[in-house]
């Protein structure tokens, strides 16, 4: 039994015109934060969305224009044309852990669910849609992205597939926690800290503190992906205080905020009031 390990799914399009990386990152609605590109003069040859060693990553790049580089007729008479320019692909690397979450275990899997994999790809994971909607998901999708959705049925039958998360066991979990649990009797002698518990309710504030202006949703999405592990549901809202108190600000819960002390916090999160109390 042959198991793919790694898998390139891939189209080509005669394009109207060069594409630019301006347009693709204006218009983009991706699971992946983590993109980038390759220009020569100015002119885009290669944009990427994911890392090199990322489970999935997705190139769109100027086929024909490495086509004519390489005086191959190959191309060409696939093609039905001798002209390359403005043929663009779009290609999605996938690697062994995601295909285990498709359950892809030999080549008549993958012929079997290639399409339907393919329409996740360029529906829930990565999709070109217009600015027309301030929430991303209800934007339209961008014509030629749609017909680089409908290459689907070029691929057979799309039947849906979905991701299965259960390969990553809960093992990794248990190390990740005894050796946060390990820094605690460090971390309770810097606090001054003579209990478990006090040591826990001292560190908590403290790190809420250390993620403000810093985006955790952000952080989970690749932490996600490089886990190969859905996002939580229930993502904590980055929080971004719009205003501070002089000097030092604290974040604290309203129900169990310290009323000893009377400075005002505002709480905002996304930019929204969300409460108000004295610390």
């Amino acid at each position: 039994m042959m198991q793919p390990s790694r898998v390139d799914l891939c189209a080509d399009f005669k394009m109207p015109d060069k594409l630019t990386y301006e347009f693709l990152t204006s218009h983009k609605v991706s699971r992946s934060s983590d993109d980038g590109n390759r220009r020569k003069g100015g002119t885009l040859g290669t944009y990427y969305v994911g890392s090199e060693s990322a489970p999935i990553r997705l190139r769109i790049y100027d086929k024909g224009k490495k086509v004519a580089k390489k005086d191959t007729h190959l191309f060409p008479e696939l093609w039905g044309t001798d002209d390359l320019n403005n043929i663009w692909r779009v290609e999605f690397q996938i690697r062994r852990r995601v295909l285990n979450q498709f359950r892809i275990q030999t080549l008549d899997d993958l012929m079997r669910d290639r399409a339907g994999i393919w329409t996740y790809l360029t529906t829930k994971w990565f999709s070109l849609r217009l600015l027309d909607d301030k929430k991303q998901e209800r934007r339209t999708v961008h014509p030629w992205w749609m017909q680089v959705r409908d290459c689907a049925n070029m691929l057979g039958t799309s039947i849906e597939v979905r991701r299965t998360f259960n390969s990553h066991n809960s093992a990794s979990e248990r190390w990740y926690v005894s050796h946060l649990a390990g820094f605690l009797p460090s971390i309770g002698v810097l606090l001054r800290e003579s209990s478990l518990e006090g040591t826990i309710e001292t560190l908590k504030p403290k790190l809420i503190s250390h993620w403000v202006g810093r985006d955790f949703n952000e952080a989970l999405q690749k932490k996600s992906l490089e886990l190969g592990l859905p996002m939580p549901t229930k993502a904590l809202c980055p929080i971004k205080p719009q205003r501070q108190i002089t000097g030092w600000h604290k974040i604290l819960n309203p129900r169990t905020a310290d009323s000893s002390r009377k400075h005002k916090v505002h709480l905002y999160i996304n930019g929204t009031l969300r409460s108000t109390y004295l610390s």
